[in-house]
């Protein structure tokens, strides 16, 4: 069950869930720059003195909640300061299940109706509910978008440099450097005969010659596999890799094959430390 909106504890969990995000956007960053300031002891403590109380008095809960509703205002003005969201293979399973996009930031459900509560409700967007298909890409609340119709020559060229370079995406796992962080592998599945989508599989370990992790997007086909579910890759399966060095992309090629040249390459370049010079399918092409 849902507590209501002005619920003490809900405001808590709100709270924490939004510190994890903070958390796991600032990874990439650790060394580099100050993780913003939350005052997490503080409004745990705020909240404990008020909650371990029997019958605490309105004025107390009122008090209590305002206070919440504050730390959990500047956890979001921190999030959307940020870029609203961290890339979704940054986020553990957990974190994953309990997201969702509203006005592009990407909030956890608990947020959802204290934010609607801090902020009010009336300039809610109304959506479909349903996954929106244009010049080829399905556009999926709180997912990766699908891309259909693409560069299949440079895409193809991609998945040839990733898979030729799938050493180094080996060693850096074995090295296990705490700046390398958030390894992910990509396989393409097939559906209706001959058609293939391509899903991401983070938490990625190796295991014999080849690898397992866990699903890491809903897929939008029928697929045979879910998000979350365990599966093992063979080496010659991996289409793509990518990993997270001192807050740098590397990897990524297929990433970089969509990306390159549109409105969001500016954006990869400043979040992601991109060096598109380093893919050797894209110099190719000029």
């Amino acid at each position: 069950d849902i507590a209501y909106p002005t619920d003490l504890n809900l405001l808590n969990d709100a709270r924490e869930k939004t510190d994890e995000m903070i958390d796991a956007m600032h990874q990439p960053f650790v060394g580099k720059r100050r993780r913003p300031r939350t005052y997490r002891p503080k409004a745990r403590r705020d909240y404990l003195a008020v909650a371990k109380q029997k019958k605490p008095g309105r004025k107390k809960i009122r008090r209590a909640i305002g206070k919440q509703l504050n730390y959990l205002r500047r956890n979001l003005k921190h999030i959307e300061a940020n870029g609203g969201k961290p890339p979704r293979f940054m986020l553990s399973l957990d974190q994953r299940k309990n997201t969702m996009h509203r006005h592009g930031i990407t909030i956890v459900l608990p947020v959802m109706l204290a934010f609607c509560f801090c902020s009010g409700c009336g300039d809610r967007q109304q959506t479909d509910g349903g996954d929106k298909q244009e010049d080829g890409v399905v556009r999926r609340e709180g997912e990766p978008d699908f891309v259909q119709a693409l560069d299949e020559e440079l895409m193809d060229a991609a998945i040839d440099e990733a898979k030729s370079t799938l050493g180094t995406f080996v060693s850096a796992l074995k090295a296990e450097k705490p700046d390398m962080s958030n390894f992910a592998i990509k396989k393409g599945y097939t559906f209706g005969g001959e058609e293939k989508e391509f899903i991401w599989i983070n938490e990625v370990k190796l295991v014999g010659t080849g690898f397992e992790g866990k699903i890491n997007n809903e897929p939008v086909n029928n697929i045979g596999v879910k998000l979350g579910q365990s599966v093992r890759v063979k080496r010659d399966e991996v289409a793509d890799w990518m990993f997270m060095d001192n807050g740098r992309l590397r990897g990524g090629f297929t990433i970089a094959a969509l990306v390159y040249g549109s409105d969001e390459q500016k954006q990869y370049e400043k979040n992601m430390k991109i060096d598109w010079s380093e893919y050797q399918f894209l110099n190719a092409k000029k």
